[in-house]
């Protein structure tokens, strides 16, 4: 490598659209002799700390590593130079969310608080009335069962809403996402004169 710039901002046209910054390098001019190096680094969960919100400690597992080969075309006058990198990534997050309690599941918002805790108010949408308790019917105005106020459509959304993990006024469900990629960059042989 014979140079090696960042821009990040204030570059010129040649370099396209990039909304973050661009690298620059330069490769220096061959030699005569074939020359070429590997490299590795990883990140394993044996190696991190538990998040202090996290159960248990997530798996991360973080591999780079890849190569480069050069050396003479013809001696003297040609040269070739190339790079090979992959990155395999399997992280994971500690995601700690508000989620409706048990009780508000079923209609029943009597324990819904602001953060001053002060009760809230619910209103029924077409009356524009508050709700007795707090609590939505289940039996429509003119006593059928089903309830005007709880929408059909709303009952498979809310089967696939997350159920609360702890027992708390305000429900939180700690779960833990993970995700997984891999990605290979491969720099063609570039002769040099």
């Amino acid at each position: 490598m014979q140079e090696f710039k960042v821009i990040t901002n204030n570059y010129s046209a040649e370099f396209g659209h990039s909304t973050g910054g661009v690298i620059v390098m330069s490769t220096r001019s061959g030699s005569n002799d074939f020359r070429g190096t590997v490299f590795e680094s990883f990140r394993d969960d044996a190696l991190d700390a538990k998040n202090v919100f996290a159960a248990s400690k997530p798996p991360i597992d973080l591999n780079q590593f890849g190569g480069t080969f050069g050396g003479p075309i013809r001696r003297s006058r040609t040269f070739f130079f190339g790079s090979w990198e992959r990155t395999r990534q399997l992280t994971s997050e500690t995601v700690l969310s508000t989620v409706p309690t048990l009780r508000n599941r079923a209609g029943d918002f009597s324990d819904l608080r602001s953060s001053a805790g002060v009760p809230i108010v619910v209103y029924d949408p077409v009356t524009r009335q508050p709700l007795a308790g707090n609590v939505i019917p289940r039996t429509d105005r003119s006593g059928r069962a089903g309830g005007a106020a709880v929408l059909p459509a709303a009952e498979p959304r809310r089967a696939r809403r997350p159920t609360p993990t702890t027992t708390s006024a305000t429900a939180t469900r700690r779960s833990t996402a993970t995700s997984s990629s891999a990605a290979s960059i491969i720099s063609s042989a570039r002769p040099t004169c």
